[in-house]
């Protein structure tokens, strides 16, 4: 069985100033993971992009309310 492996999307970065000042980057090391589901992590960056988000929420994979 192979490890459990994350890909870095994007959707969530938080950071005071002060740190982001210092180590000049978003990943350091008081840097810790927000796993999210697949189906929840669409980036959207084209127009194939959004129309497969469309498709999760209107085939229930993601609930909007």
């Amino acid at each position: 069985e192979l490890p459990t492996t994350y890909l870095l999307n994007g959707a969530v970065y938080v950071a005071r100033s002060e740190w982001l000042l210092e180590y000049r980057n978003f990943h350091g090391p008081e840097t810790v993971a927000f796993p999210m589901p697949l189906e929840r992590s669409v980036d959207i960056d084209a127009e194939i992009d959004f129309l497969y988000a469309e498709l999760l929420m209107r085939e229930g994979y993601y609930d909007y309310n």
